[in-house]
Order: C-alpha cells, then sequence, then structure tokens
C-alpha cells in the first residue's frame, strides 16, 4: 500500500503541478488577455475621441469655410460700392473729352457717359440737323417765286442743283406724309365699320 500510496502523491503532485503550470499559463494568457482588452480599450477610446475631434475639426472647418466666404462676400460687396460710387473730376477727363465737357457741363457729360459710355456715337453737323427745316424754307420760297429754280437759288445763296434736290424731296416728303394720314384714316374707318 504504501507504493500505492507514494504513486498517488506522485500523482497528486503531478496534478497539482500541472494545475500550478495551467494556473500560470491561464494566469499569463489571463494577462495577456487583460493586456489585450486593456488595449482593445484603450485603442477604442483613442478612436472615439479621434473621430470626435475629428467631428470637430470638421464643424471648425466648416464654419471657418462659412466665415471665410461671409468675409469674402463683405469684402466683394464693400468694394463693388466703392467702385460703384466713384466719380470723377473734370482733371481726369481725357483731354479730347474736355472741350466737350466745357461745352455741355460736366453734369451733362457725366450722364452722357452714363448712357452712352463705351459706345460709339455719331454726332451730326449742324447741317445735318437742320436739313429738314432748311428744305422746308426752300420748298416755301420756291413756291412763292413761281417755281423759279434761279430766283429761289439767288435768293437762298444756293446752286441750283441743290434748290433742285431740295424741291424734289419736299415733294416726296409731303406726298409720303398725305399718304400716311390717308392709310391711317382709312385703318380707322375700317375698325369702326367692323365694330358696327
Amino acid at each position: 500500500m504504501h507504493k500505492e500510496d507514494d504513486e498517488r502523491n506522485k500523482n497528486v503532485e503531478k496534478s497539482c503541478e500541472s494545475n500550478e503550470k495551467e494556473d500560470e499559463i491561464t494566469k499569463a494568457y489571463g494577462n495577456e488577455l487583460s493586456k489585450k482588452e486593456d488595449e482593445t480599450k484603450i485603442n477604442n477610446n483613442k478612436c472615439e475621441e479621434k473621430s470626435k475631434e475629428t467631428i470637430e475639426t470638421e464643424k471648425d472647418r466648416s464654419s471657418s469655410r462659412e466665415d471665410k466666404l461671409k468675409k469674402f462676400e463683405e469684402e466683394k460687396k464693400k468694394h463693388k460700392e466703392a467702385l460703384a460710387n466713384m466719380t470723377f473730376e473734370i482733371e481726369d477727363i481725357d483731354p479730347k473729352y474736355q472741350t466737350i465737357v466745357e461745352l455741355i457741363g460736366c453734369e451733362s457729360y457725366k450722364l452722357m457717359v452714363k448712357v452712352y459710355g463705351g459706345q460709339y456715337v455719331y454726332v451730326p453737323k449742324l447741317n445735318k440737323l437742320i436739313e429738314k427745316k432748311k428744305r422746308e424754307y426752300v420748298y416755301k420760297v420756291f413756291l412763292e417765286n413761281g417755281s423759279d429754280y434761279k430766283k429761289t437759288a439767288i435768293y437762298c445763296d444756293l446752286c441750283i442743283t441743290t434748290v433742285r434736290k431740295y424741291v424734289k424731296e419736299e415733294k416726296r416728303a409731303i406726298y409720303d406724309k398725305k399718304r400716311k394720314e390717308k392709310n391711317k384714316n382709312e385703318q380707322t374707318n375700317t375698325k369702326k365699320n367692323i365694330k358696327k
């Protein structure tokens, strides 16, 4: 029995040793597991913090972008208003246009620039502006002198060709005017007949 006891003791010792080894392994493994769990928790916390920081950073960036855009728009508006409110003085005008300013005045020139600025504007000669009245006058003198081209040319200090031209143009203008009035009357009569 003694042998059996010895063997039992040996088995118990072995099992204790193996239990101790298992405990050591479990502890070591458990420690590693707990370390890994701790690391995972720490990493998760770091990730959460980073994502919070990222979200806050994105919010800051977007609000920063909005602020920058707002500032840009304010600056743009400020400069646009400043440019719109700029005026010029007589010294700022190109010398070739200063004679116009002297003739019509600075305010009239500003208005002309506002309306016609950047466009080519033709300014007719005085003769062209009064040509219609001149033509009517020459035709009147022509009729008063018995339709005599030579007398009319002498009285008006024009050549005969010009008198002929004016008379022809005035006759055409009178004819066109009468024709327009006739057409207008016909249209009015037609509208009255339709209403009846």
